[in-house]
């Protein structure tokens, strides 16, 4: 049996440590990216079969980095399960940013484990 590659993308060290940790230990082949820019490369390069992107702050940078994402040819159908901060509204984003959808899941923190997993399994159909 193949692993499921995810790729976990936040900035907050903490948080991304937390999460890669988390998959792995679910056996999953975890990528990791610290930054937007190395985890859009990563998800073009990879190929994972899903994405959690952590959005800590409501920024236009991080929202950009989802439309991205979901515009580009090679990685439009890769399901993106977004986690945030409560105070993060995505619905606003829908209308400033070109192409921005509502990502496959939202959750917010702090993150029941048990429900991000099943999320997850859910979107990858195992």
């Amino acid at each position: 049996m193949h692993l499921q590659k995810i790729l976990v993308m936040g900035e907050e060290e903490d948080s991304l440590t937390y999460f890669s940790s988390f998959f792995a230990n679910e056996g999953f082949f975890v990528i990791s990216a610290s930054n937007k820019e190395d985890g859009v490369q990563k998800a073009l390069e990879e190929k994972p079969d899903i994405i959690t992107l952590d959005i800590a702050l409501p920024c236009e940078s991080c929202i950009n980095t989802l439309s991205q994402l979901q515009n580009n040819k090679e990685t439009k159908d890769i399901p993106i399960i977004v986690i945030t901060d409560p105070k993060v509204n995505l619905k606003q984003y829908t209308i400033r940013c070109k192409g921005f959808r509502i990502p496959a899941d939202c959750l917010e923190k702090p993150i029941n484990r048990e429900q991000l997993l099943d999320k997850v399994k859910k979107l990858l159909k195992i």
